[in-house]
């Protein structure tokens, strides 16, 4: 198991970017983070068990609701508020074209006062998540090392690697509508249509709730000091999940009028036989 460890003590001091560590115990990250209780801590625990989960919510006193849904995992994306503890789930989209599935990996993340702890159940999805949270110091942006800076970065790439799997989509969609068109539909075009249908439901339902939970998000920036600046750039990925939602509903309608006009080509051919 690896654990990554941001710890931003030196951060303060003016250097560009966290320490980062990866660590091998559980106990070993503690002893970092107790060893500077000062310094904001921005955690990504890769493949957590349930032990590791139970180990941490103790530490950063978590409530038990959030952590029950993160034992079970498999959540939809949400966002709760839990005392002065955000609770954000959010899902990292894969689109394989040779076998047109999707593949996600879920992100559990916890927005505290001085921390910012991620559990995510990919290790590559672990390893994005760090990517991501160098940006902001690369970068230089203001207060680089805040928790709230920090989720906004995460929204930010997640919703970016949304774009190019549309794209793949689009692409297999053209692929049915040149088949059904050419005289070249066969019983695994109709197989082929359900699947993707499928895939575009499957895709919706993780993308669909972020608007709602960034609006919320932005709404509450005054109540919880989150810095007006970030609250524009939410937004904005809000504005980018709109703009996705509304390309695979389009997808998704396209695919019901294919199905239609499968059906009514195989009614042309059997009244011709």
């Amino acid at each position: 198991m690896t654990y990554l460890l941001h710890s931003v003590d030196n951060v303060q001091h003016g250097a560009s970017a966290p320490r980062l560590e990866a660590l091998e115990s559980i106990e070993q990250m503690f002893a970092r983070l107790s060893s500077d209780p000062d310094a904001r801590a921005h955690v990504v625990v890769s493949e957590p068990s349930s032990a590791e989960i139970q180990q941490c919510a103790e530490y950063f006193e978590l409530h038990e609701l959030a952590v029950e849904d993160t034992l079970q995992g498999h959540q939809r994306p949400k966002l709760e508020r839990y005392d002065s503890v955000l609770f954000v789930v959010l899902h990292w989209a894969q689109y394989v074209d040779k076998t047109e599935k999707m593949k996600f990996a879920e992100l559990h993340i916890f927005v505290g006062d001085r921390f910012f702890l991620v559990f995510a159940d990919d290790h590559s999805l672990a390893q994005k998540v760090v990517h991501w949270l160098h940006r902001p110091f690369r970068r230089h942006v203001m207060d680089a090392g805040h928790p709230q800076t920090m989720l906004y970065f995460v929204f930010d790439g997640i919703v970016d690697g949304y774009a190019p799997i549309i794209i793949d989509l689009d692409d297999d969609l053209d692929d049915i509508e040149d088949s059904l068109f050419g005289d070249s539909a066969t019983v695994a075009t109709s197989q082929r249509i359900y699947e993707l249908f499928n895939e575009i439901v499957k895709f919706l339902r993780v993308t669909r709730p972020l608007s709602h939970m960034i609006d919320l998000l932005t709404r509450g920036a005054t109540k919880y000091g989150m810095d007006q600046e970030f609250a524009r750039h939410l937004r904005d990925v809000r504005d980018n999940v709109t703009r996705d939602v509304e390309q695979l509903e389009g997808i998704r309608a396209a695919l019901q009028n294919a199905l239609t006009v499968e059906s009514t080509l195989v009614g042309r051919k059997q009244t011709r036989i």
